[in-house]
């Protein structure tokens, strides 16, 4: 993050296209959400960032550097209920119109209680996975999910839109592609005439992770894949990253859900694992953050739900077994 405040505005800011920018706002030290702004009749902005005071800053200073206020903002679109894409706008002064997928408004209730139940994510994984209650409920864990998931805030959807329906923006429109998985209330957003995808976390350079304890759900990840196959477009603009071509995003998404089932497969296949090892193998380090290891044990726990439906693997008291091994 220290680095983050030594760079001048602009650096925070890209043209993407005529009249479409995209602001990298800093997020949980080495990664980083977009913002993104379309200038038409309704100035509209895709998703807000997180609700950190920086973050804001950066988002309100890039818009006066591009030439608005945030009084300027007609629309905010969301393209999901995730802290780090609606969190900001809950704590500006003043709302625009807020749009978001059918379903939205009963899922959070209110921005508080959808907060309150994200700090709760601790306490539903230490009772399922007892063997991991010293981190998971360590006060470094617990102090840190409130700092990341901060009540206090007001959001209220103006509109929820449905599959399919359009936006217009003046001379541009925006097309609602339903895309749940990660997050049963995802929307992505085409911009039919440039060919343009907005994909929020359902496609990723590497991939969204997956919070079944939320509600997400592997098998409509994979059905929204299918649901974007067809659809005609150049470049993806994703939530998280940079820009990539729409042919290597599918790719990308389309092997997700079996690169993650092969690398904890993988794992399993010399020995039986507790869920730490299973969880260091998804995520690939041995050094996560302590702070943020429920979110990022969130996705791993999702993949060995999956296998276990599946009847891939299966646990005895602390560990995990392949199916078909260790005769």
């Amino acid at each position: 993050m220290n680095d983050y405040r030594t760079k001048p505005i602009g650096d925070f800011i890209t043209k993407l296209a005529d009249g479409i920018w995209q602001i990298e706002l800093p997020h949980l030290k080495t990664q980083s959400a977009n913002v993104f702004l379309i200038e038409d009749e309704k100035i509209t902005l895709i998703d807000s960032g997180p609700p950190d005071p920086f973050c804001m800053d950066i988002l309100l200073k890039a818009l006066r550097r591009i030439g608005y206020q945030w009084t300027d903002i007609n629309l905010l679109l969301l393209t999901h209920p995730h802290i780090d894409h609606l969190g900001g706008v809950a704590f500006l002064p003043t709302l625009p119109e807020i749009y978001a997928f059918k379903g939205t408004q009963t899922e959070m209730r209110t921005y508080d209680h959808y907060m309150k139940r994200w700090r709760g994510l601790l306490d539903k994984f230490a009772s399922e996975y007892p063997e991991l209650q010293g981190i998971l409920l360590s006060k470094l864990s617990i102090d840190w999910l409130h700092s990341f998931f901060p009540v206090g805030g007001t959001l209220e959807i103006t509109k929820e839109v449905i599959d399919g329906e359009t936006i217009s923006l003046g001379k541009r429109e925006l097309q609602v592609i339903y895309t749940p998985g990660h997050s049963m209330h995802h929307m992505s957003l085409l911009l039919k005439q440039e060919k343009l995808f907005f994909s929020g976390d359902f496609m990723l350079h590497r991939g969204p992770a997956l919070a079944h304890v939320m509600g997400d759900q592997v098998e409509a990840f994979i059905q929204s894949i299918k649901r974007v196959e067809d659809l005609t477009i150049e470049k993806v603009y994703p939530s998280h990253g940079y820009p990539f071509s729409f042919e290597s995003g599918l790719g990308r998404v389309s092997s997700l859900i079996s690169r993650q089932e092969e690398r904890l497969l993988n794992a399993l296949s010399d020995s039986p694992k507790t869920a730490m090892d299973l969880y260091i193998s998804y995520i690939g380090s041995k050094n996560a953050s302590i702070e943020r290891f429920g979110l990022d044990f969130a996705g791993a726990d999702t993949i060995i739900k999956h296998l276990l439906n599946k009847g891939d693997i299966k646990k005895e008291g602390l560990y995990f077994y392949r199916n078909g091994f260790y005769h």
